[in-house]
C-alpha cells in the first residue's frame, strides 16, 4: 500500500520553555477505524496525530524522518502552517541517502 501525506509544520519560540537547537520529528501512518492518519513524535516529547508543534531556536535544524515500519514510502512535501511565520531558511529537501 502506498500512502502519501502532506502536513503543515508549526514551530514556536516560547521564552518560558527550554528550547532545543535541533529537532527531529518522526512520522508514522496509523489506522484509526477506517481512516489512515499521520502520527508525529519529536525529540522534545511532543506526540500527536495529524499535526505537531515543536520548539526550536532560530538557525536550528529540523529533521523529519520515517519511523521503522512507518507504512510511509516517502515524504513528499513539508510546508509552514497557513498564517505562520516562514521558518525555512532553505527549502525543505531530502538529505543525502534518504528518500
Amino acid at each position: 500500500m502506498f500512502l502519501s501525506f502532506e502536513f503543515a509544520s508549526f514551530m514556536t519560540n516560547k521564552p518560558h520553555a527550554p528550547i532545543i537547537m535541533d529537532v527531529s520529528i518522526t512520522l508514522k501512518a496509523i489506522t484509526q477505524g477506517d481512516e489512515v492518519i499521520l502520527h508525529l513524535k519529536d525529540n522534545e516529547g511532543h506526540e500527536h496525530d495529524k499535526t505537531i508543534t515543536s520548539e526550536v531556536t532560530a538557525g536550528g535544524k529540523v529533521t523529519w524522518k520515517l519511523a521503522p515500519n512507518s507504512n510511509i514510502q516517502e515524504i513528499v512535501k513539508i510546508y509552514p502552517k497557513d498564517g505562520s511565520q516562514n521558518i525555512f531558511s532553505t527549502k525543505p529537501h531530502a538529505v543525502e541517502g534518504s528518500t
